[in-house]
């Protein structure tokens, strides 16, 4: 499934991330450990490293740090304007 969306004012097919799929690559972004995230979000580790490969899978990532950088190039990711907690 993907979706339609806006970047730099053109309208692109890009794959649907889920929520929790844009936070986990997110909170990889900001340097955060499978433990930190699993508790952030109350899953396993082995539960956001299942998240993060099926994300990176929807991007046709080689990588998590590939999947980060596709998700951003594709607009699912504002990591400028992220907040920590």
């Amino acid at each position: 499934m993907s979706v339609i969306i806006e970047v730099g004012g053109s309208a692109v097919s890009a794959p649907y991330l889920s929520p929790c799929e844009k936070t986990c690559l997110l909170m990889i972004a900001e340097g955060q450990t499978l433990a930190e995230i699993g508790l952030a979000l109350d899953l396993r580790e082995s539960e956001v490293e299942s998240v993060l490969s099926a994300a990176g899978e929807k991007l046709g990532a080689h990588s998590r740090l590939h999947a980060i950088s596709l998700a951003m190039l594709k607009g699912h990711l504002d990591y400028e304007n992220a907040k920590p907690d």
